[in-house]
């Protein structure tokens, strides 16, 4: 190998590394788990650093959230699936270890492995695009014949993301941080800005997300904030007519009118009728939740176990659904309380403060903002952590911005 590439790739190998680990984060949950550990002990053994502050202290949150979820254990009367939990949330451990111990990011190198962050995004995109024009040509249909109630599309919603193995929630989620990004970049020009935004707000459109599409507005409105400091009274009207009018043209598409209006009452017993949604289900879901919860609300029940508990607590409510799909909280707070009681809950609410509180570094504070509000929305519909890729994304990302308080100058 050439002796100066050689010094190159020695040179940048914590941000070879953990460029790898964030494209792992779109792949499979065992690809991302050999890449995390092959990279870590490479960061580790080679990158060590010897000098630590106070804002270090972060770290502890998610690694406590782990070794929680260890000692509720203890109590668990599912101990397989509490340990499949625990494996599940390793990278809450192995991440605070890999950062704290090893060299500081720059800014440079930070705002490297965000753009890279994007790429891959945009790269995910342009593959579900693809898949999805193939089977628009192949089925010569934009719509998806299924005996459903409701209508899909090949462009939108879990079609347009199969391909790629990632639920809308999930990559809904990835998306909205790839937007707060590019949004909150004051570096890249104005042009660039706008053009990767529009593009990110599109690909988040047709993903369908719900909570996604209501965080990317939450964004955009952020950034306009933002850019009306700095603008004249005229230009500041012209950009809410237009965001306005496009507003009400996303929001009146057929697909994504049917994805948002829906009926809020719901029959336990009914279990299939057409009056069911995301909404009914999820309200059924958590009111018989809150029963559980009654019944155990200071520790829980025990790492894995409050799953069996809130099934059982359907079975009583002669809720069809919850019993035969086995469905989980819908709410990683509700999670939380049903496993690991009030000490669980106020950790989780305690970590994500932990984004937003504290030292900060200003110029990057808007991004640790937008991460704050993926957690909290999406937290408060799904159980997020429940799944390997919300627990890598949380895991990774708090790193990475934690890492950001303070830059070391090199």
């Amino acid at each position: 190998m050439n002796a100066s590439l050689k010094d190159r790739l020695i040179n940048n190998r914590q941000l070879i590394c953990l460029g790898i680990i964030i494209s792992s984060l779109f792949l499979s949950a065992s690809i991302f788990g050999i890449i995390t550990s092959i990279a870590g002990v490479v960061l580790l053994v080679n990158d060590r650093r010897d000098q630590y502050g106070v804002q270090d202290l972060k770290y502890l949150f998610p690694a406590s959230l782990f070794f929680l979820g260890i000692i509720g254990l203890l109590w668990s009367e599912d101990i397989s699936s509490g340990g499949k939990v625990v494996e599940r949330n390793l990278s809450m451990i192995i991440f605070p270890i890999v950062f704290l111990f090893t060299k500081k990011l720059s800014e440079k190198q930070f705002k490297t492995l965000m753009y890279w962050f994007v790429f891959n995004l945009i790269l995910v995109s342009l593959i579900c695009y693809g898949n999805a024009i193939v089977n628009i040509v192949t089925n010569d249909s934009f719509k998806v014949i299924t005996t459903t109630e409701r209508p899909y599309y090949y462009y939108s919603y879990i079609y347009l993301t199969e391909i790629v193995r990632i639920d809308p929630i999930y990559l809904g989620g990835f998306a909205n941080m790839g937007l707060a990004l590019i949004l909150f970049d004051r570096n890249l020009s104005l042009k660039i800005r706008i053009a990767l935004s529009i593009y990110l707000f599109i690909f988040i459109y047709l993903v369908a997300s719900k909570i996604a599409i209501i965080c990317a507005i939450v964004f955009v409105v952020m950034s306009l904030f933002d850019f009306f400091s700095r603008s004249t009274l005229l230009i500041r009207a012209l950009v809410i007519s237009a965001f306005a009018c496009c507003l009400v043209i996303f929001l009146n598409t057929s697909f994504l009118r049917e994805r948002f209006i829906s009926d809020l009452r719901f029959n336990y017993g009914n279990a299939y009728s057409g009056d069911w949604d995301s909404y009914s289900q999820r309200l059924a879901i958590w009111s018989s939740s809150v029963i559980a919860i009654k019944n155990a609300p200071w520790y829980g029940y025990g790492t894995g176990s409050g799953q069996h508990q809130l099934e059982k607590s359907y079975s009583d409510n002669g809720y069809i659904r919850g019993i035969e799909d086995k469905y989980n909280a819908h709410n990683e707070f509700i999670q939380k309380f049903l496993d690991l009681g009030i000490l669980g809950v106020s950790l989780w609410i305690a970590t994500l403060f932990s984004l937003i509180t504290g030292l900060q570094n200003p110029s990057t504070f808007k991004l640790r903002l937008a991460f704050f509000l993926i957690l909290l929305f999406t937290g408060l519909i799904e159980s997020y952590l429940l799944r390997q890729k919300g627990v890598s994304f949380f895991s990774v990302f708090y790193c990475l911005l934690v890492s950001n308080l303070d830059f070391p100058k090199r």
